[in-house]
Formats: C-alpha cells, sequence, structure tokens
C-alpha cells in the first residue's frame, strides 16, 4: 500500500508539474507571438508607409505634369514642343530615382505639324510629338524621341485602359548586358485636353533597387524583409539573387494574396510560419498589401524573423519551471514517506492475520488489540466484530447445508420427468409445422399464378388502352386533315377567281403602260422643236446684241446728235443680253427635261415588257391552281373514306378495351382471394412456429433448470466441505 501511495502521488505530481509547464509554456509562447507579430506588423506597415508616400509623390508628380500638358492648347503652336519639353526635363531633373521620362502623343495632336517635323533628328520619320529625357553615361541629361511604338501591345493595352497604369517591375535590357540586375517600373498617366479627349501620355520610368531599401528592425532579432510585386515577383530582397524570381511563399498562398489584394482578407494582414528558402531554417513572418494610389497594381511588404529566435525566451522560461516543479516533487515526496510510515503500522498487522485466516486453518476464533481511539484502533475494533459475525454466519449456513442438499435431489428427479414430456410435445408440434409450411408454399404458389395472370391482363389492358388512344389521335388527325384539304380546296378557288381578276387588271395596266410610252415620245419629240426654237431665239439676240453695238459705235460717230439713238441702241442692247440669258436658261430646261422624258420613256417600255410578262405568268398560274384544285378534290374523296375506316376500328378498339377490364376485375377479385387464403396459411404457420418456438424455450428452460438443480446440489456439497473447513 505504501508503494502505491508513493506512486499515486508521484502520478499526480507530475501530471500537475506537466500541465503547469504546458499552460505557462503555452501563455508565454502566446505572448511572444503577439510581441513577435506586433513589431513585424509595425515593420511592415512602417516600410510600407514609406513606399507608399513615395510613390504618392512620383504619382503626384506624374499627374501635374500630365495637367499641365492638358493645358497646351493655351501656348502658342510655334513653341508647344519646346515648352512641354522643357517641362519634362525639369519633372525629370527634379525626381530621385528616375531612370527616363517621356511623353507620347496621338498624331497632330499637339500642334498639327507633324509633318512639318516629320524625318526631323528630334522627332524622328513621322514627326509626332514623342520626347524621352534620360541620363547618359557622363550624367548629362539628354534627348531623344520615341518611334514606332503605335502598333507595340504595350502602347495598345496602355490606350485601352486611359487610366493611371504602373508597370510589372522588370530588368532593364541594357543593364542586363552590362552585368547589372536593375529592376526598374514605369509610372503612366494619361493626357487629356479640356473637353476630357485623350492626347497621349506622360510617364517615368524609375529605378526601383536604388529607391526602395529595406532597413533592419532592431526590435526584432534577425527581422529579414523583402518587396514582392502583384504577380509574385521579388522585387527588394537582402537576397540579391531572388531579385526578378518567383517568391515561394506566393507561389504555396497564391489564393490568400489575391484575397489581400481584393482587401477579403480579416485585418488586412496574413500571419504565416514557413520554411524560408533564403535564410533555410523555419520562420514567422507577415505579409501587409500596397495600395499604389488609384491604379490597379498592388505590390506586398513580407517581414518575418527566425521562429527559433522568437521562441528562445519561451524555451528558457519552460526550462526553469520544469527544474522547479521537479525540486518542489521530491521534497513533497520525502515529507510524505516520514508521515506515512506510522501510520501503516497497524494496517500491517490486520493484513497479516486476514493473511493466516485466508491461508492458515481458518480459525475465527482470532481477535485484534483494541488500543486507543484513533482510526487504527477502530479498524482493530470493527474487525473483530467482522470475524464474530462472519462467525455466526458460517454457523448457520452449516445448520442449513443438509436441508438444502435433500431438496434439492428431489428436484433433479422432477426435472427429469419434465424434460421426457417436453420432449414428446415438441416432436407433435414440429409434425404439424411440416404439414402447415407445405400448404403455405401450395396457396403462395397460387397466389403468384393468379398476379402472373392479373399482371399479363394489366399489360394487355395498357397496350389496349394505348391502340385506343392512338386510334382516337389517328381519328382526330385525319378529321383535322379532311378538314384542311377541304380549306386549302377553298382557298385554291379563290385563288384561282383572284388570278382571274389579277390577269384582267395586268391587262388594263399593259395598256395604259403602252399609252404612257407614246405620250412619251411624242413630248420628247416636242421638246426638240422647243430646242431647236430656243437656239434661233438665241442666234437672234446674238445678232441684235451686234446690232446694238454698232448703233452706238455710229452714235459716237454722231456726236450730239447721236446722243438718243445711243440710248435706244443701249437699251437695245440689254434686251438682246437679257433675251440671250433666258434663251440659255430655256435650252438647259429643255435639255433637263428631254433626258427625263428619254428616262420615263425607257421605264414605260419597262413597265410595259414587266406587266407583259406578268400576264403570261398569270396565265400560267392558273392553269397550276386547276390542277391543284383537282388534286385537292381528289383527295377529299380519299380522305372521306380513310375517316370512315379509323371510326369502325375505333369502335372495335372501344369494345375490346371495355372486355379486357371486365377480365382484370375477375382476376383481382380471383388474387384477392387468394391473398385472403395466404394469409390465412400465414397465420397458422406463425401460430405453428411460435408454438414451436415456445416449446423449445420451455425445453431450454427445463434443462436449464435441471442443470440448475445438479449444480445446486454439487455446490451445496462443496459449500458443506468448505464450512467444515473453519474452526468455529
Amino acid at each position: 500500500m505504501k508503494k502505491k501511495l508513493l506512486l499515486v502521488l508521484c502520478s499526480v505530481l507530475c501530471v500537475f508539474s506537466v500541465a503547469a509547464c504546458f499552460f505557462v509554456s503555452h501563455f508565454v509562447k502566446r505572448a511572444v507571438e503577439d510581441e513577435t507579430d506586433t513589431k513585424l506588423t509595425l515593420f511592415a506597415k512602417t516600410i510600407g508607409s514609406r513606399i507608399e508616400s513615395d510613390m504618392q509623390l512620383k504619382i503626384g508628380i506624374a499627374e501635374n505634369l500630365a495637367a499641365q500638358f492638358g493645358s497646351f492648347k493655351q501656348i502658342p503652336a510655334e513653341y508647344r514642343r519646346n515648352i512641354l519639353s522643357g517641362l519634362l526635363k525639369d519633372s525629370f531633373e527634379s525626381m530621385e530615382n528616375c531612370y527616363s521620362a517621356w511623353t507620347i502623343w496621338e498624331p497632330n495632336a499637339l500642334d498639327g505639324r507633324d509633318a512639318e517635323f516629320a524625318g526631323s533628328e528630334l522627332y524622328g520619320a513621322q514627326g509626332r510629338f514623342s520626347a524621352c529625357w534620360f541620363t547618359d553615361d557622363a550624367g548629362e541629361s539628354s534627348f531623344t524621341s520615341i518611334e514606332d511604338y503605335a502598333d507595340t501591345d504595350w502602347y495598345t493595352s496602355l490606350a485601352q485602359k486611359n487610366a493611371l497604369d504602373i508597370s510589372e517591375p522588370a530588368f532593364d535590357e541594357d543593364d542586363l548586358a552590362l552585368g547589372k540586375h536593375t529592376l526598374i517600373f514605369t509610372i503612366a498617366v494619361p493626357v487629356t485636353d479640356a473637353s476630357g479627349i485623350r492626347m497621349g501620355f506622360v510617364g517615368f520610368d524609375i529605378h526601383l533597387s536604388d529607391w526602395v531599401s529595406l532597413d533592419t528592425d532592431t526590435s526584432v532579432k534577425n527581422n529579414y524583409s523583402k518587396l514582392i510585386s502583384g504577380e509574385g515577383n521579388v522585387l527588394v530582397s537582402p537576397n540579391e539573387s531572388s531579385i526578378g524570381q518567383k517568391d515561394p511563399l506566393f507561389e504555396k498562398n497564391r489564393s490568400v494574396f489575391d484575397s489581400l489584394r481584393t482587401g477579403t482578407v480579416e485585418n488586412g494582414s496574413f500571419l504565416f510560419v514557413t520554411h524560408s528558402i533564403d535564410l533555410d531554417k523555419e520562420v514567422v513572418g507577415i505579409v501587409l498589401p500596397l495600395s499604389l494610389r488609384d491604379s490597379d497594381s498592388t505590390w506586398f511588404v513580407v517581414s518575418m524573423t527566425p521562429l527559433k529566435d522568437s521562441y528562445a525566451l519561451a524555451d528558457r522560461v519552460t526550462g526553469m519551471l520544469i527544474l522547479t516543479f521537479s525540486v518542489l516533487g521530491c521534497i513533497l515526496i520525502l515529507s510524505f514517506v516520514l508521515v506515512l510510515t506510522p501510520m501503516l503500522k497497524p494496517l500491517i498487522t490486520t493484513a497479516d492475520l486476514l493473511h493466516d485466516i485466508s491461508d492458515g486453518e481458518g480459525d475465527l476464533t482470532v481477535r485484534l488489540e483494541c488500543v486507543g481511539k484513533d482510526e487504527p484502533a477502530r479498524i482493530a475494533l470493527y474487525f473483530n466484530k467482522t470475524i464474530e459475525k462472519i462467525r455466526n454466519n458460517f454457523v448457520s449456513v452449516r445448520n442449513h447445508t443438509d436441508k438444502i442438499c435433500s431438496a434439492g435431489t428431489t428436484l433433479a428427479a422432477d426435472m427429469e420427468e419434465t424434460v421426457a414430456a417436453i420432449h414428446q410435445i415438441t416432436a407433435n408440434i414440429d409434425s404439424v409445422k411440416v404439414q402447415a409450411g407445405n400448404q403455405n408454399e401450395i396457396v403462395l404458389e397460387t397466389e403468384n399464378t393468379v398476379q402472373k395472370m392479373t399482371q399479363l391482363l394489366t399489360d394487355l389492358n395498357g397496350d389496349i388502352a394505348a391502340q385506343e388512344r392512338s386510334v382516337q389521335d389517328s381519328l382526330a388527325s385525319v378529321e383535322e386533315m379532311v378538314a384542311n384539304v377541304r380549306s386549302v380546296t377553298q382557298i385554291v378557288e379563290g385563288n384561282i377567281r383572284s388570278i382571274e381578276q389579277l390577269e384582267q387588271q395586268a391587262k388594263v395596266a399593259q395598256d395604259i403602260a403602252a399609252d404612257n410610252r407614246k405620250m412619251s415620245d411624242e413630248m420628247y419629240a416636242k421638246s426638240d422643236s422647243l430646242l431647236n426654237a430656243s437656239s434661233v431665239i438665241q442666234n437672234i439676240s446674238s445678232q441684235t446684241n451686234l446690232l446694238a453695238m454698232n448703233a452706238a459705235i455710229e452714235a459716237a460717230h454722231a456726236g450730239e446728235y447721236g446722243q438718243g439713238f445711243a440710248v435706244v441702241a443701249d437699251e437695245i442692247r440689254k434686251l438682246a443680253e437679257e433675251s440671250s440669258r433666258q434663251s440659255k436658261a430655256i435650252t438647259s430646261v429643255l435639255k433637263w427635261l428631254m433626258a427625263k422624258i428619254s428616262l420615263i420613256a425607257e421605264s414605260a417600255g419597262t413597265a410595259d415588257r414587266a406587266f407583259s410578262d406578268m400576264l403570261n405568268l398569270t396565265v400560267t398560274v392558273s392553269r397550276q391552281e386547276d390542277v391543284v384544285l383537282q388534286a385537292m378534290q381528289e383527295q377529299n374523296l380519299a380522305n372521306d373514306q380513310v375517316l370512315k375506316s379509323i371510326q369502325v376500328i375505333d369502335t372495335v378498339t372501344h369494345t375490346v378495351s371495355e372486355s379486357s377490364q371486365n377480365m382484370i376485375s375477375a382476376s383481382n377479385a380471383l388474387r384477392e382471394k387468394a391473398k385472403q387464403l395466404s394469409e390465412l396459411s400465414d397465420s397458422v404457420s406463425g401460430s405453428m412456429n411460435e408454438m414451436a418456438a415456445g416449446s423449445v424455450q420451455i425445453n431450454n428452460a427445463v434443462q436449464e433448470v435441471n442443470q440448475e438443480s445438479l449444480l445446486i446440489t454439487d455446490s451445496i456439497k462443496e459449500l458443506s466441505e468448505i464450512v467444515s473447513q473453519y474452526k468455529l
């Protein structure tokens, strides 16, 4: 018992120590995790706010420059290119980490002088205003033009978007040729005029590696940070070999990064624990999205620290707790041993006496000494009383054992006779059960046969019903077809009458068209005569004009005596000129009128031919309608015969259907009687089964009682022998 109590105490102390260490370590780790997450979040937000602030400044410069360019119409056209190029240069030189500043315009959008500048050194073959300022090898600002950009995918995408655009950072091809890995991204802003029409774009190419720096956070041990683009490429990282490559964290958690981009993640950040390839160890970190102004681009700041460094304090606290609980456990166990030894001595004495009673001579007359009033003394007192009660019980058991032994012998004899009677009853029930089973099988076969016959009649009735519906549908279809044929016959007869009327009207229209053609020919001839008369009038006006000029000359020669004649000559000249103008106007109108009359004559001839063709077609259609009318009349007679035949089939089918229904009713009645007989047979069979089961249960019960009586007899004998072993 002493060992068990010590074992229980040690187990309790161990469980308590482990639980306490677990909970304290858990809370310490949670506190350390919360502190680490807070510091990482603060550091990531600091980096993100600095990048967002710088980005806002650069985007603001680009948008301000685009707004200045948008008011270009206020500048005289001859100065626009120089002024806008100067503004672009000033913005380029004022922006830090700027690789180049550029602007591209639509054809003739700036000053309408593209053709004038085409082929020049500054504006290229097309002469469009597409300026670019960059820093040359000497560190000076240089100017060049941008050509062949209109058909590129980059410009097409930019034009379709027509809004602020921040491109995905990429390596500069010129620097790659020199062995440098410089990431550059582009800020592009559309330039619009006062009415909102896009004139072009202005943009800046930014050196990302020179612009963004990730400082080390001293508040978090071994902090490690990097910047990732919206497509998962590493933009800035202490591990330069990973720059421009796909970030493994982004590839594994693409859906989470997409949720951060759309703002559907709780708290707007992503906490993670993973294995870092850059550090080659387990890390804990946080991801924060960066919104780049009004563009649809999103970057991500990743800040992380080694997991082992974060949990170092928690591990030290856990070790100290384990050591403390171990020392306290040893002290408690030693104290328990010193107190427990005196208390267990009376229990040990009691255990020795019980051992003598159980394994010795079975002496129930022994007693313990009762000294004092403590728990061991009370145990000795109650032990003595218990032994005395057991002794008295054994004496009583010994006295009644002989009586029970005699009664058991008598019970065993009676149970043997009961078993024989039960066997006879069971045999009779089995015989009746076999006969009832045979009857039940015959009834089931009869019921199945009737059921199959009923099913066949039901299927036959369904087929007859389907046939009846088909015949009825056919009858309705034929009736409808007869009505349609009659309707078509009436329509054809109406068409024949309409065609006859159309033929008459076509003849009348043909006559009218012929008369119109004759009148057009006569009008053309009369107009030709008028044209000749107009020519004569024009010649007369010309001759009159010449005579008036001669008269004026002669009046001038006559001096004062010819002044009155000169006035008359002048009026005659004016009349001649007016007659000539009117004659020319009449001639023009007559020529136009003759052209129109000629067209009318041709149209009248075409109409005459068209009416003639229509008359011929009308005669042909009339003949065909006669043929159709005869065919429809023959079809009408044939349809009447088919309708009468289908009506006869419908009557016969209805009679067959009624007979089938009567057969099904009789079959159902027969099946119901067979079912009742089957149920009665099942009832009898069930009753016999219950009787058989009851007899089996009675037989089993009697067998069990017989076995129990034998066991009781044996137990009584064994009990008598056991009682005789004790000293009473």
